[in-house]
């Protein structure tokens, strides 16, 4: 068996470059108009639900998660735009840590608004405090290697708190709490599908942009070498090995970032419907007074 002189080379052009820049461009002007999330006005929806979720009130738990895409986003700019960081550089698998922080932020917060019944959203929000109970246990366990530890007086109130508080829902008194669904879930459900016969989710939907971003943080090759750009940088030896390189793509890095700009505009339109209404409909603005 001979060395070949085969390429596999898959490299942007200057074409695609530009477009993509472009898309990033958008995307980070509209990112840049976003204005943090206002509290809720009395009277409103999520001001009702956050008196049922005072442990950490909804409307707050929606905050931080928009804070932490937001977080995520603004490093993803500083890192990427050379005329405010002159050691910018596009890194094959770094940047996509800062979408799947991003994309992972907007989709709770999505997910925790999403029910259209006030009931619904309340044990969503307790479910989110009681995954965070049942984290801090297992994280205790770790330490002392014992069931009961230090840390248990404390999560027994706090679990106490949760349920009492659910219980101040009619509807929930019945219904016990539990963990929130893995990120793959939350993601498809937050992401619409294709359409009504169809399966599989369109390439800029959230789940696809998480699970591309998940991909490169564990390293699945095939991936990464399908949504990177490639350079081959030797011939195939005698054993059919050759040298590559591996560059992100930019095209997917900025799709990527205008999604997760639209999750968190998506974000901002529910929970400004929520924080501004009454569950009548009707702008709480108007019954001020």
């Amino acid at each position: 068996m001979t060395p070949t002189s085969a390429r596999y080379d898959s490299v942007e052009n200057d074409a695609e470059l530009e477009a993509a820049s472009a898309v990033f461009n958008l995307s980070l002007m509209r990112f840049e108009q976003l204005d943090d999330l206002s509290a809720p006005r009395v009277g409103s929806m999520l001001a009702v639900e956050d008196g049922h979720t005072t442990r950490v009130p909804i409307s707050s738990q929606v905050q931080m998660a928009a804070a932490r895409a937001r977080d995520a986003l603004e490093a993803f700019r500083d890192l990427t735009i050379a005329e405010t960081n002159p050691a910018a550089v596009l890194r094959p698998f770094a940047h996509y840590a800062l979408i799947r922080q991003a994309s992972e932020g907007a989709a709770l917060g999505l997910w925790l608004l999403r029910p259209d019944v006030k009931a619904k959203r309340v044990h969503r929000s307790l479910n989110l405090e009681f995954t965070h109970d049942q984290d801090a246990r297992e994280f205790a366990r770790t330490f002392t290697r014992e069931r009961r530890n230090a840390a248990s007086s404390t999560l027994d109130h706090t679990l106490m708190r949760l349920n009492e508080l659910k219980d101040t829902v009619p509807q929930l008194r019945e219904i016990a709490l539990k963990r929130i669904p893995s990120w793959t879930d939350i993601l498809v459900d937050i992401s619409p599908p294709l359409g009504r016969s169809a399966d599989g989710h369109a390439p800029n939907s959230p789940v696809v942009v998480w699970k591309i971003a998940s991909a490169f943080l564990h390293g699945s090759s095939t991936t990464t070498r399908m949504l990177s750009d490639l350079r081959q940088l030797t011939d195939f030896d005698e054993r059919r090995i050759a040298s590559m390189q591996i560059t992100p793509s930019w095209r997917v890095l900025a799709a990527s970032y205008g999604t997760c700009v639209q999750m968190l505009y998506d974000l901002r339109d529910r929970y400004e419907r929520l924080a501004a209404h009454d569950y009548s409909g009707r702008s709480v603005s108007a019954l001020d007074g």
